[in-house]
């Protein structure tokens, strides 16, 4: 539509050049239409926001069809928000909260609005420029000298196709840029909420290694006092129970940070007091080999996209340079003078710039480098992305392999040798400590466990950003996790010889 505007001005402009009677009113008449016609570019409603939501749906397509509309009604979001979060908070619920009130969303949607108007300037002609003279005369009884012009910028006139496209491919990128950033806003939910629902877990877990290491402590206290310990075991025992204090601290602060870090990403002021899901999900049974993943990676990242429609803006920029390199400004338009005689003149006017100091050959120049320095970087882009994904998986896959271990062989394992030692402490073959011990061993194995599907899903989600977007298998419904094995303080007993 813009270059069907460029037409009509150029047509206009001619008309004028060959009218052999102009007046005042048609020239002003003239020279609104030329601004009129000169202006009629549009722009979508949304700034393009809609469009760019389309370039995340090829990607993650469950991000694609949550709320994240910056013009929504406040109190509707504040609905949302509020039905969403009374309940346990799952992962599904997180993404959809933050993209209904994190400032980050309304951030890329005004840069898309910055980029909206960059895009309009540049795929405009410029206005063109109405010019006039009152002139007294020094000799008596002589009129006035009137003049009236019209001006238009050539040069433009003839770019208009070409500077319209690089706008174009600008705006494309503006909208690959909010995509992204929604994508990378629902990437740092997903590890925040990971960290925080395993950090909740090992606290609880924590405080249930806590008990037994008191309750050990104090059995210690009892056996000493009756005699039937040493002084030194004592000192053990107390100082096994003050060290599972400061750990347990440790992880209060740890879960207090992990909880400030998604609340922050869900936009939420302050401790907000959430609910979140009771424990983490199993890692999923979908295996794709590294090598699918990297051509993945390298067909769909943002940051690929986005540099390849740089690349495509700078090669017309190029272009564009070296055209104009060759062609000088040039303005045409018409002007009307009246004499002082009361005879008037019109005609055409031009004017051309004389290359007497160069050619324009540093924008060709710059824009060269430009074009080269970016090809340069979309290799280095993706040479970095077939690393980082194979170092992704890595660690994904050994992540894996660990939570298998913990959950079908260790965490049994030691659950099993607590049964046992019940089992010789009621016959008082083993004491009251071996057995404590055998049970603080059972659930820090069971927090090796938690850690290990704590970062599995991180480095999950980080495969997920080096592939740009959802992995297979992000659809299927992961099985929760194992609870937590619940503690069993056996009871006090105060036989001589059985510690």
């Amino acid at each position: 539509m813009t270059v069907a505007c460029g037409r009509g001005v150029i047509q206009l402009l001619w008309n004028l050049t060959q009218m052999k009677v102009i007046d005042l009113r048609r020239l002003l008449s003239a020279t609104l239409l030329a601004i009129t016609v000169a202006g009629c570019t549009t722009l979508p409603a949304d700034h393009g926001w809609g469009l760019a939501r389309a370039e995340l749906a090829g990607r993650s397509p469950s991000l694609a069809g949550r709320s994240a509309n910056p013009g929504a009604d406040a109190d509707a979001v504040f609905i949302a928000v509020e039905n969403l979060l009374a309940q346990p908070l799952t992962l599904p619920a997180a993404l959809s909260v933050a993209l209904l009130q994190n400032p980050r969303v309304q951030i890329a949607y005004e840069k898309l609005g910055l980029a909206s108007a960059d895009w309009l300037a540049a795929s405009r002609l410029s206005n063109p420029v109405l010019s006039g003279a009152l002139l007294d005369s020094d000799e008596p009884g002589t009129r006035r000298l009137k003049t009236l012009g019209l001006a238009q910028n050539f040069t433009d006139i003839l770019f208009l196709r070409a500077n319209t496209r690089i706008a174009d491919a600008d705006m494309q990128v503006a909208r690959l840029e909010a995509a992204a950033a929604i994508q990378s806003l629902a990437t740092e939910v997903a590890a925040a909420w990971y960290a925080a629902v395993a950090a909740e877990q090992v606290l609880k877990l924590r405080q249930l290694i806590a008990a037994a290491a008191d309750a050990s402590m104090h059995l210690a206290e009892r056996f000493h006092a009756a005699g039937n310990i040493s002084l030194l075991e004592l000192a053990r025992e107390q100082a096994a129970a003050h060290q599972v204090q400061t750990e347990l601290a440790a992880a209060r602060a740890e879960a207090t940070a992990a909880m400030s870090a998604l609340n922050a990403l869900l936009g939420l002021p302050g401790p907000a007091g959430l609910e979140l899901a009771a424990a983490l999900p199993l890692p999923v049974s979908t295996v794709t080999d590294v090598e699918d993943l990297i051509d993945l990676g390298l067909t769909r990242r943002f940051d690929v996209a986005i540099q390849q429609k740089h690349i495509e803006s700078l090669q017309r920029t190029v272009a564009l340079a070296q055209s104009l390199r060759w062609l000088p400004f040039i303005e045409v338009g018409v002007e009307r003078e009246r004499e002082t005689d009361g005879a008037r003149l019109r005609g055409p006017t031009m004017a051309i710039e004389l290359p007497l100091f160069g050619r324009n050959k540093a924008p060709m120049l710059r824009a060269e480098s430009a074009l080269a320095m970016a090809q340069a970087e979309l290799q280095l882009l993706q040479g970095d992305i077939s690393n980082v994904i194979a170092a992704a998986h890595a660690q994904m896959s050994a992540a894996a392999e660990q939570v298998a271990v913990y959950r079908s062989a260790l965490v049994p394992a030691r659950a099993t040798i607590v049964k046992q030692m019940q089992l010789h402490q009621n016959y008082m073959l083993v004491g009251q400590f071996e057995l404590l011990k055998a049970k603080r061993d059972e659930l820090e194995a069971y927090e090796g466990y938690l850690h290990a599907i704590r970062d599995y899903w991180t480095s999950r989600v980080a495969l997920s950003v080096a592939t740009g977007g959802e992995l297979p298998g992000d659809d299927a419904q992961p099985s929760p996790a194992v609870t937590a094995p619940e503690i069993a303080t056996p009871p006090a007993s105060e036989h001589k010889g059985h510690h």
